[in-house]
C-alpha cells in the first residue's frame, strides 16, 4: 500500500473516532432523560452506526463499540415499547393532579377541549385544539412534558378579557362585518376572526403596527372565548357545503370539560330579553 493512501486510511479512520466520540458524549448526556430523548436517541444511534462500521474492521476496540451499539439499540427498542405502554396511566396521573382528565385510545387521546395525538415512531406528541380543528403544539412524548404544554396552552388560548369586554369587542366586529351578513344579522364566523383580531390589539400597535407589537388572536383563541361566552351569541351551525372550507367554518365547544363541539359559520350576538 502506498504510504500516502495509508496516511489517507489513518486520516479517516481518526474522523470516525473523533465522531464517534462526540456521539457517544451526546448519547450519555440525552440517555440520563431517557423517555423524554428517545427520538434523538436513536437519531445518534443511526449516526454512531455509520461510524462504527469502519471502526470495527480496524480494531478489537472498534468491535466492542459494534457490540455495544447493539445491545443499547435492543435496550432503547425494550425502553421504548415500556414506555408506550405506561404512557396513558402516567399522563393521565399527571392531568390529574392539575385537575384535568383523560380518555381516548392510541394513537388519539381527549383531556376536555384537547387532543393528544401520538406519534410513537417519531415519538413525538402534537396537542391540538377540538377533533384534530386547529394545530397548537408539540413535545417530546413524556407525560410530564405533555401535561405541561396543556396546561400552558390552556393559560395562553383566549383573549383574556372579561365578558362586558370581549362583548364590547364583537359587537363591534360584527357591526365591521355586517355588509357580509344576513338579514338576520347572522355574519360569517370567519369574517368576524378577522375583525376581532385587529380590535384585540393594544394601543401601540394601533399607534405603531409593527410585528413585535401584534397579539396573536387565532382561530382557537376565538373558538376558545365563543365557548366561554356562550351565553352571550347565537352561532348557525354550518352547512356540509360550507364545512368543507377553513375560510368559512370554526369549531366551537359546547363545553370545556366534556370537548363536545361542532362546527358553526355564522355568529351573532345574543338579544338581551328584558
Amino acid at each position: 500500500m502506498e504510504r500516502s493512501q495509508v496516511q489517507k486510511e489513518l486520516a479517516e479512520l481518526g474522523r470516525n473516532v473523533a465522531a464517534a466520540r462526540k456521539l457517544l458524549g451526546e448519547i450519555e448526556g440525552l440517555d440520563a432523560d431517557r423517555a423524554g430523548n428517545v427520538a434523538s436517541l436513536a437519531a445518534r444511534l443511526d449516526k454512531l452506526q455509520a461510524r462504527v462500521e469502519p471502526l470495527e474492521a480496524a480494531s478489537e476496540l472498534g468491535k466492542q463499540l459494534g457490540t455495544w451499539l447493539v445491545e443499547y439499540r435492543a435496550e432503547l427498542a425494550a425502553f421504548r415499547e415500556e414506555q408506550s405502554k405506561r404512557f396513558g396511566v402516567e399522563l393521565e396521573q399527571e392531568l390529574c393532579a392539575v385537575g384535568l382528565g383523560l380518555t381516548g385510545h392510541y394513537p388519539e387521546l381527549r383531556s376536555g377541549a384537547y387532543t393528544i395525538a401520538l406519534d410513537l415512531e417519531r415519538w413525538q406528541v402534537t396537542v391540538w385544539w377540538g377533533p384534530k380543528q386547529e394545530r397548537l403544539g408539540s413535545c417530546a412524548m413524556s407525560p410530564k412534558a405533555v401535561a405541561e404544554l396543556v396546561v400552558r396552552l390552556r393559560s395562553e388560548l383566549g383573549s383574556h378579557v372579561d365578558e362586558a369586554a370581549f362583548v364590547e369587542r364583537l359587537g363591534r366586529a360584527l357591526d365591521r362585518a355586517q355588509r357580509d351578513g344576513d338579514e338576520d344579522g347572522m355574519v360569517p364566523i370567519i369574517i368576524v376572526l378577522g375583525e376581532l383580531a385587529l380590535l384585540m390589539q393594544s394601543r401601540a400597535f394601533l399607534r405603531d403596527p409593527q410585528r413585535e407589537a401584534y397579539r396573536s388572536y387565532s382561530r382557537a383563541d376565538l373558538s376558545s372565548d365563543l365557548c366561554r361566552f356562550n351565553h352571550r351569541v347565537q352561532m348557525r351551525v354550518a352547512t356540509r357545503a360550507l364545512a368543507r372550507s377553513r375560510d368559512t367554518f370554526l369549531w366551537v365547544p359546547s363545553d370545556a370539560r366534556s370537548g363536545d363541539g361542532a362546527v358553526y359559520s355564522h355568529v351573532r350576538l345574543r338579544k338581551e330579553t328584558s
